[in-house]
């Protein structure tokens, strides 16, 4: 019976083991600015300097068009790999923000024209519009101006984007009101790419950035590894049967 127990737990401590290295685990990304900067090993800013106060980030000025790129450039979401993105986003004036993902990280240089790959969702700053419009542009680029005026008192609003390579759900909370929007897309664009977040005069900024994946099995990028529950269970049943054991041992 001792022997039974021995093996058992072994088993399960390698089983637990194998799957630590072997299976896909959940993949995330997050950043607050809470030091009024952001973690260069994670993100990194091109086509300018970008300004980071008030512990957010924002373009550095009137048309520089500064993007927050993510440094993992692999995100290419399947049904068994979902790219989960949530930002907060306030509009201090007029202006447009933008958030891409499953792109090559560059800007068209129509300053408030969508990037030239990727799916990108373009969002305005607009006081004279208060209408929920959706737009599906070739299933690829999708603009939203002001959905319910949500940007319109300049308070701040969560969006949340979940891909999981063919269906894309838009949602949007308005932290002020609680107010809700959603938009939900099929999407045949097949590529995979970075997360880049944008704005275009300054008047906008970006905040509480959180990235979940499941990276596919050998993918790379200086991401944090979550184990999924599964294999935490079975390493804690192991370590459970080994514990057992010498416990009964040290009572004989």
């Amino acid at each position: 019976m001792k022997n039974k127990l021995l093996n058992s737990s072994i088993l399960a401590l390698l089983l637990s083991a194998n799957f630590l290295v072997n299976v896909a685990s959940a993949s995330i990304i997050t950043e607050d600015f809470s030091s009024n900067t952001y973690d260069t090993n994670l993100f990194e800013t091109i086509y300018g300097s970008g300004v980071v106060s008030n512990e957010s980030w924002a373009s550095s000025g009137i048309n520089q068009r500064d993007m927050l790129r993510t440094k993992e450039n692999t995100f290419n979401p399947s049904a068994s790999s979902i790219l989960e993105i949530s930002a907060d986003l306030t509009f201090s004036a007029w202006d447009i923000a933008f958030i891409s993902w499953r792109s090559d990280g560059t800007h068209n240089p129509d300053v408030h024209n969508e990037p030239l790959s990727g799916l990108t969702l373009r969002l305005h700053e607009d006081d004279n519009i208060d209408v929920a419009q959706g737009y599906n542009f070739n299933n690829v680029f999708w603009d939203v101006d002001s959905p319910n005026g949500f940007f319109k008192n300049h308070e701040t609003v969560r969006i949340n984007v979940i891909d999981d390579g063919l269906n894309v759900d838009l949602s949007f909370l308005n932290l002020t009101t609680n107010a809700t929007h959603a938009y939900s897309f099929t999407s045949n664009y097949n590529a995979g790419g970075y997360v880049a977040f944008t704005t275009t005069q300054g008047n906008s900024n970006w905040d509480n950035i959180s990235i979940k994946y499941a990276e596919p099995q050998g993918g790379a990028g200086q991401i944090t590894d979550v184990p999924e529950p599964s294999t935490l269970a079975i390493f804690a049943l192991g370590m459970i049967g080994l514990a057992s054991r010498r416990f009964k041992k040290q009572s004989l």
